[in-house]
């Protein structure tokens, strides 16, 4: 991978050089107005914060149809699959759970959290990117302005609205292993009613290949991921406005939860229904928005826990359990800006209910009685178990948060303050706060910083799980608190941009699993401080229809911290690529680079490179044509497992080899 970093610094070092036609760079960057950084327009050269925006044409170029696939090509991001193929990110050096909730996921600036959990990734683990016209990623502490688990970074999809669609779009992609991704996004407009409504169905499908899990049982097999998604926004001239965001995906594991190969019976459904009706008007110098929801999630999920050639000794099919919850979410909140000589002063109040109103388990054991020898597990005929034997009890959770922003913006300098306060009824409360400040040292340098704190709620998993002896919940636990600092500086020619990012984010009562005894564990909130330092950097160059780019992320140091596989994040991760762009067709050609991985209660994961390349042909502005090679040189690609379950020799995760894309889509 050395060899390669040196021939791709080698190659591009002469044309960064090389004198090129003066063309403006990214003009459209400096006349965008981002909305994500502080709820409302604002231009983007004025905007204190950090701020990445991703264009339609960057997601075109990569091809990429989800989030996870657009944030591989991000430095500052990791993404990895668990034992069972579930798919997470991790953030400047930290990997967290795979509900990955310390990044917080919006479509339009409405939140796809799960309230129970805190993710924005276990409502949708395909969160499509086929009606998104840009990407805007906020990053640093945002908790007072988003609430509590925005700790590490916002990213909002800003989608289509019925003016960029002009009738109808639909299009599908395709790829060896028979996963497809398939899309048909139409506007409609009646009198001062306009509207845009998507819908993207995915299958993920991976290949039977061979699999030898860490009790050295082995088995070709093969996961299978089924996800539905639809979008509806609706607006009317009168200011009125609907957004209707649904989700209903299957996942059929041939693994159970430990990694072990068991049979097909383990699956998760999973449904949500999020919405925001509200209103939103100016008037002279007030601008106010006023809204309500009523969310829904739904999960059932079976799992079977034993080995079939063990439980067979015992005279069992399997230790069989089924699982469903129902979480009801409404809300309202409030959101008001007003101009003033002296600045903007922006605020608002949310009021966030939810239930987990809906609890069943049905099992053939009890599951209070689970233990690594089975012989003491107490068998019983497969039933629908009493309140007392279930895994979570019902449970409520009010959240009441006002908050308050002030902006001031000029030519040179720009600043921004925020607070807020968030009352749990189950946790406490959080006062949360952050400073962002922007200084233009010249017409194409830019110093920025960013500052504050963010605190992550512990969520109803960690906090009310109970009859499980092998992961214990904790009703004491605490708020996460993030204290960050994060300097930078910008640079933004006509056909050369950089940045740098320094970022250092202090956690403190850290929520992790503290091994209690063997085989058993509990959500604990870690009593040390847990500092994580390091450096981000970017750098793009325009040479007439070329662009070179690249971004290198390096984790500094960690504090270490017990009994946990959060913290195995690569040291640096390298991306880079060179792409060519014409009327007709464009092609992209880049680098994906991760060091090893020795942090954490983990088995060593050695470094790799992959390379992926794709091509769009444009024959007409109605048709487009896509190719893409996922993973071209065929490396292997491992990601941390704890080393009580890693098989003793790791070998590459199944679904991650080579495999080509190919793609149309068309517009009427």
């Amino acid at each position: 991978m050395k060899k390669f970093v040196i021939i791709f610094l080698l190659l591009i070092y002469p044309i960064l050089l090389a004198h090129s036609q003066t063309t403006s760079y990214y003009l459209v960057m400096k006349e965008l107005q981002v909305i994500s950084a502080t709820k409302e327009p604002v231009s983007y050269d004025s905007i204190p914060r950090f701020v990445k925006i991703i264009t339609r044409e960057e997601i075109d170029k990569w091809q990429a149809q989800n989030l996870f696939e657009l944030l591989k090509h991000l430095p500052e991001f990791y993404v990895y699959r668990s034992q069972i193929f579930l798919k997470a990110i991790g953030a400047f050096g930290v990997k967290q759970s795979y509900f990955s909730e310390k990044v917080q996921v919006f479509i339009d600036g409405v939140p796809l959290t799960d309230p129970s959990n805190g993710s924005s990734f276990s409502t949708n683990q395909n969160i499509s990117l086929n009606n998104v016209k840009r990407v805007e990623i906020v990053y640093g502490p945002m908790t007072s302005l988003y609430g509590v688990n925005s700790c590490l970074a916002v990213i909002n999809l800003i989608t289509y609205n019925a003016e960029d669609v002009k009738n109808l779009k639909v299009g599908t992609v395709v790829n060896t292993d028979f996963s497809n991704d398939s899309y048909f996004i139409k506007s409609f407009k009646k009198g001062k009613l306009s509207g845009i409504f998507s819908l993207n169905y995915r299958e993920d499908r991976g290949p039977h290949e061979f699999y030898v899990d860490w009790t050295g049982r082995s088995s070709n097999l093969s996961a299978y991921f089924k996800h539905l998604t639809y979008y509806l926004r609706l607006k009317h001239d009168s200011g009125f406005y609907l957004n209707f965001y649904g989700v209903d995906r299957d996942n059929n594991f041939p693994l159970n939860i430990v990694g072990i190969i068991v049979n097909d019976k383990s699956y998760t459904r999973r449904k949500a229904f999020i919405n925001r009706f509200g209103y939103k008007r100016d008037i002279g110098k007030l601008h106010f928005d006023v809204y309500t929801y009523f969310n829904w999630f739904y999960i059932k999920r079976g799992y079977n826990i034993c080995l079939v050639d063990i439980c067979s000794q015992f005279f069992l099919d399997s230790l069989y359990a089924v699982e469903e919850r129902a979480i009801r979410n409404p809300g309202i909140g409030t959101f008001i800006t007003y101009n003033t000589s002296f600045g903007k002063i922006s605020g608002g109040t949310d009021l966030n209910v939810v239930q987990l109103y809906k609890t069943n388990l049905s099992a053939n054991f009890i599951p209070s009685s689970l233990s690594f020898d089975i012989s003491k597990i107490k068998v019983i005929p497969f039933q629908k178990l009493p309140s007392s034997d279930i895994l979570m009890d019902r449970v409520s959770r009010t959240i009441i948060s006002p908050y308050l922003q002030y902006q001031f913006i000029k030519k040179t300098y720009s600043f921004l303050l925020n607070f807020r306060l968030d009352k749990l009824n189950d946790v406490g409360n959080a006062k949360t706060a952050s400073f962002s400040f922007r200084y233009k040292l010249s017409d194409i340098w830019t110093f920025k910083l960013n500052t504050g704190r963010a605190v992550r709620a512990p969520s109803f998993e960690e906090m009310y799980i109970k009859n499980n002896p092998i992961l214990q919940g904790n009703r004491n636990l605490d708020f996460e608190k993030v204290d960050s600092f994060m300097p930078s500086v910008e640079y933004r020619g006509e056909t050369l941009s950089g940045s740098l990012l320094i970022y250092l984010n202090r956690f403190k009562d850290m929520i992790y699993k503290q091994t209690l005894v063997a085989g058993t564990q509990q959500w604990k909130n870690y009593e040390h401080p847990v500092l994580v330092k390091g450096i981000i950097f970017s750098l793009r160059k325009r040479l007439s229809n070329f662009e070179i780019y690249g971004g290198f992320n390096k984790v500094f140091s960690i504090t270490d911290i017990e009994d946990t596989i959060f913290l195995s994040y690569p040291d640096w991760k390298l991306n880079g690529g060179i792409s060519y762009e014409e009327e007709k067709f464009s092609w992209d050609i880049n680098f994906e680079g991760y060091s090893r991985i020795k942090k954490g209660n983990i088995k060593e994961v050695p470094g790799y490179g992959l390379v992926n390349f794709s091509f769009l042909l444009k024959p007409k502005s109605s048709l487009k044509l896509a190719f893409k090679v996922n993973n071209l040189l065929d490396k292997k690609v491992i990601y941390p497992f704890y080393k009580t379950l890693a098989p003793s020799n790791l070998e590459g995760m199944i679904g991650e080899g080579r495999n080509l894309w190919v793609g149309l889509e068309v517009s009427f």
